[in-house]
């Protein structure tokens, strides 16, 4: 019960926790647009979140471009700046190298 006490502070606390969302690539901040929330869920974010990037053509042919077999991958990491929850990422240059792959079909 404790437990859902907490979560239910933090998700009040949170909200707009998905407008805070992004990834940055070579110092570009690319914000998230979040997909199919729960609207009737007003005073708290959700716990879950489906969020998309919009590319710049630019960001999307360097990724598109990353190989397996090469060492030189960007760095991109993911941020959340909300006053309740900051943090950053780098994301592992596996995950990049799938997005590069999924960015060619």
């Amino acid at each position: 019960m404790r437990h859902t006490a907490e979560r239910d502070a933090f998700l009040r606390g949170a909200l707009g926790f998905e407008n805070t969302v992004s990834l940055v690539v070579r110092g570009n901040r690319l914000p998230a647009r979040e997909v199919a929330r729960d609207a009737g869920v007003a005073d708290r974010t959700t716990a879950v979140h489906y969020l998309k990037f919009k590319l710049s053509e630019t960001i999307a042919e360097e990724l598109r471009t990353v190989q397996r077999t090469s060492s030189v991958r960007p760095q991109v990491e993911l941020r959340v700046d909300h006053p309740m929850y900051v943090a950053i990422t780098v994301l592992p240059p596996e995950t990049v190298l799938e997005l590069a792959e999924d960015l060619r079909t």
